[in-house]
C-alpha cells in the first residue's frame, strides 16, 4: 500500500481573455498562475406552473425555455516566492483585472449612456471555450508584502454565458486532455518538480496547495 502518493497533473494553462475592442490593453488577458482544481457549470430549464385549487396530484407546467449557463470557479493567485514579478504577472494586477471586468467598459459608457455593459470574456482551458460575462468576483487575500500589496489570494468568480454560447460536450472532457502524472522519486523535491514542469522553482507552493500538501519536507518517494 502506497502511503505517500504524489500525483502532479500537468495541464495546458487556462486563461481569461476580454474582447480587445472593449478593454484597454493592460487588462485584456489573465493567464492562470495555477489551473483550478475544478469548476462547475450549471444550466436550468424554466417552467411556469399552472396552479389549480382543485388539483390533488400536482399541476401542469408550461416550458418557458432554458436559462443561460453559469460557471463557478476558484482561482489561486500566488507570487510570493517569485524573485522578480512583472506588473502584469503580479497578484495585485490579477485582482485589479478581475474587478475591472465586473464593471462596464469605458467604450460602452462613452458610446451609449443608456446601455453600458461589461466586457465579453472568453475562458479557454483545454479544447473548449466558455464565453460570457462576470457576474461576481470575491477575493480572499491571505498574504501581504511589507508595503501592504497582496502576494497570495484566492478569487472565486462566477460567469453567465453569453446568448450565443452553447455547451457541445461534457465540460470536464476538455480539461483532461494532455494530462500526465508525476510520481516523486529519490532526490526529487517540489522545487525541482516546479522547475521541470514550469521552469520556475519558486512555484512549488502552488503545487503543494494544489495537492493539499501541508509539509513538503516530509513527502516521501512513491
Amino acid at each position: 500500500m502506497d502511503l505517500n502518493p504524489l500525483n502532479l497533473l500537468k495541464h495546458s494553462k487556462g486563461k481569461l481573455t476580454a474582447d480587445s475592442k472593449n478593454v484597454d490593453a493592460a487588462h485584456r488577458e489573465l493567464s492562470f498562475m495555477f489551473n483550478p482544481k475544478s469548476y462547475k457549470i450549471t444550466r436550468r430549464n424554466n417552467f411556469q406552473q399552472k396552479t389549480t385549487a382543485a388539483a390533488t396530484e400536482g399541476n401542469d407546467q408550461a416550458y418557458k425555455g432554458a436559462e443561460n449557463a453559469t460557471l463557478d470557479m476558484e482561482l489561486y493567485l500566488d507570487d510570493w516566492e517569485q524573485f522578480f514579478v512583472s506588473e502584469e504577472d503580479s497578484v495585485p494586477h490579477a485582482i485589479e483585472t478581475l474587478l475591472i471586468w465586473v464593471g462596464p467598459t469605458e467604450s460602452s459608457v462613452g458610446k451609449n449612456l443608456q446601455n453600458p455593459e461589461p466586457p465579453l470574456l472568453h475562458l479557454d482551458w483545454g479544447k473548449k471555450r466558455f464565453s460570457g460575462y462576470l457576474t461576481s468576483v470575491t477575493v480572499d487575500v491571505s498574504l501581504f508584502r511589507k508595503d501592504g500589496s497582496p502576494a497570495r489570494a484566492t478569487a472565486n468568480i462566477a460567469m453567465t454565458a453569453s446568448k450565443d454560447w452553447t455547451p457541445k460536450q461534457n465540460p470536464t472532457s476538455g480539461a483532461v486532455q494532455g494530462r500526465t502524472t508525476h510520481t516523486l522519486g529519490e532526490g526529487d523535491s517540489l522545487q525541482s518538480i516546479a522547475y521541470g514542469e514550469y521552469r520556475n522553482p519558486n512555484l512549488w507552493r502552488g503545487i503543494a496547495a494544489f495537492n493539499d500538501i501541508d509539509d513538503p519536507l516530509r513527502v516521501q518517494p512513491g
